[in-house]
């Protein structure tokens, strides 16, 4: 039974290991910016904008704990995206935090 136990911990060690050493999303040179384009795409809090440099999808901040403690994405850019439909042209300020985050999203042409 000992030796089961322990071929059993050795294993699991080596499983958290490779956790561990699991390679993480990787960081953009730039971490901060702007991207003026096309809305092509919004799904809830995701949205893509198509710019001059391809596509690129952004979500809002995640603030607060986990969502059963209240937590979720920054209420404030969700209201804002209410406002915004495949198609419009927009201007969004942006920041890399785990994953391309929504600071600003504002019209870059009037509406039609």
């Amino acid at each position: 039974m000992k030796t089961k136990n322990a071929v059993l911990a050795v294993v699991l060690a080596f499983s958290c290991i490779g956790f561990a050493m699991a390679a993480p999303e990787p960081t953009p040179a730039v971490t901060k910016g702007q991207i003026v384009g096309e809305l092509i795409a919004k799904e809830g809090g995701k949205i893509t904008v198509k710019g001059d440099a391809g596509p690129l999808s952004l979500m809002p901040h995640w603030r607060g704990g986990m969502p059963d403690k209240g937590g979720g994405f920054d209420k404030d850019i969700m209201r804002q995206l209410e406002k915004f439909k495949v198609g419009d042209k927009v201007k969004v300020t942006w920041s890399f935090e785990e994953h391309y985050r929504i600071d600003k999203i504002e019209r870059s042409e009037p509406a039609q």
